[in-house]
């Protein structure tokens, strides 16, 4: 239910879904008056809008009570996922449970959706059963296959109290699968057409930039999952979905997911499939540099323009302190952890990094400070501060298009025709 802006004399209420048809157009409908929702007779209605002379006192939002700041993480696999149950009590018999995914609200689940989890058994009112029929029902009309790695996310439940109106919200709880790598990434481009921002953000459609955005990766990505196949056979698919769109500031946000056949992938191992991913993806940009610049309308280099990071870890990297100049290696470290790295000596470690981010915006390194250099540490020493230790030999760490290679050409280059049929 959302209320228009102020406007003289009138006052234009959205359906709450709880109106009553008005027949031969002298019915009710619901309208807010000092703070309560009242009853009260429309002479017209239109298809979720009723217009009515009202006093106004305060929007919607002053109806909705504080969501809790508080993220809970749940951690499950995207091949075998759980139900959710909404924490929130339900005290009057029209009271209304509404879940959110990412903010956006899931439609009620129809007769005739479809899921990949077979058929529902009595699901309970205020549970929320994670399969693909959610995708569907929050709009999502990505051109890529709606696979379960994109159930991963935020969610919340909110009882819709009619009398006095208030929008209660439960807790927020996020969705990791632990059998899938994310990463998150934006695009830097000239300003988006407001209509195609707009379409997309409230809507769910992709038209203009966003659409050739992700089709663009859908076809890279099919190229890079063979590829990432061929050395690491425990890799089942590689996804890309646009999520955000500023019109303005021309940034796409997007969200990769590498799915793995194993849900307890050391987080070395998670770091070091991520990295041959960044890896051929840069390379891909690279070599298709020309057709990107034209599709996504670029201006910036390459280096500039795309972003990519891990959600959960900062992959192993080496840091350069711009105070000292020393340079140090640090291991693969979930977010929001303090490291020291794996160079060693003089009985002291060189220096510390500090893993900063979320599981929504990403991950990156931060607040490092190296005192001294020395050798790479034996990769089989412990690292104090970090139980994420375990061969790196190889690792590629590039997570922008600097310093990106040629040397798979023939697996990523992908030809201007395979744009016309993303699943050829």
């Amino acid at each position: 239910m959302l209320v228009a802006n102020k406007m003289a004399g009138k006052r234009i209420w959205l359906d709450t879904s709880l109106n009553l048809d008005i027949p031969g157009g002298n019915g009710l409908c619901s309208a807010l008056e000092n703070g309560q929702i009242s009853r009260v007779s429309c002479s017209s209605r239109l298809a979720v809008i009723c217009q009515k002379d009202a006093q106004f006192v305060r929007t919607l939002e002053d109806f909705r009570d504080k969501l809790e700041a508080i993220t809970y993480i749940q951690n499950m696999t995207s091949f075998q996922p759980q139900t959710l149950p909404c924490p929130l009590g339900m005290t009057a018999f029209d009271d209304v449970i509404v879940w959110f995914k990412d903010g956006r609200p899931i439609d009620d689940l129809k007769d005739d959706d479809s899921t990949s989890f077979g058929p529902k058994n009595g699901q309970l009112p205020n549970s929320l059963e994670l399969d693909l029929s959610i995708l569907k029902r929050i709009g999502e009309t990505s051109p890529v296959y709606l696979k379960p790695p994109m159930l991963q996310g935020e969610y919340w439940c909110e009882i819709w109290r009619k009398a006095p109106f208030r929008r209660i919200p439960s807790n927020k709880i996020y969705i990791k699968f632990t059998d899938v790598i994310t990463l998150r990434g934006v695009i830097f481009t000239e300003p988006i057409s407001y209509t195609d921002a707009a379409i997309f953000n409230r809507m769910g459609q992709k038209v203009g930039v966003p659409a050739a955005m992700e089709m663009r990766l859908s076809i890279m990505n099919k190229n890079i999952t063979n590829y990432l196949r061929g050395i690491l056979p425990i890799i089942r698919d590689v996804i890309t979905s646009i999520k955000s769109v500023s019109a303005d500031e021309g940034q796409s946000e997007f969200v990769t997911y590498i799915s793995t056949s194993t849900g307890d992938l050391p987080p070395h191992m998670r770091g070091n499939v991520a990295d041959l991913y960044l890896s051929a993806f840069f390379e891909a940009l690279v070599l298709n540099e020309d057709v990107i610049r034209t599709e996504w309308n670029l201006t910036l280099p390459l280096i500039r323009a795309v972003s990519v990071s891990m959600t959960d870890l900062c992959p192993e990297k080496t840091l350069v302190d711009p105070k000292t100049n020393f340079s140090a290696t640090f291991p693969s470290t979930p977010v929001n952890t303090q490291t020291y790295s794996r160079d060693y000596c003089n009985n002291a470690y060189s220096g510390n990094a500090y893993c900063k981010g979320n599981l929504q915006t990403g991950a990156y390194w931060d607040s490092w400070t190296i005192s001294q250099s020395c050798l790479l540490l034996n990769v089989s020493a412990p690292v104090p501060g970090s139980a994420l230790n375990g061969p790196t030999n190889g690792r590629v760490t590039n997570t922008s298009a600097d310093g990106a290679s040629t040397k798979l050409p023939n697996v990523i280059t992908v030809p201007d025709s395979a744009m016309l049929d993303p699943d050829s």
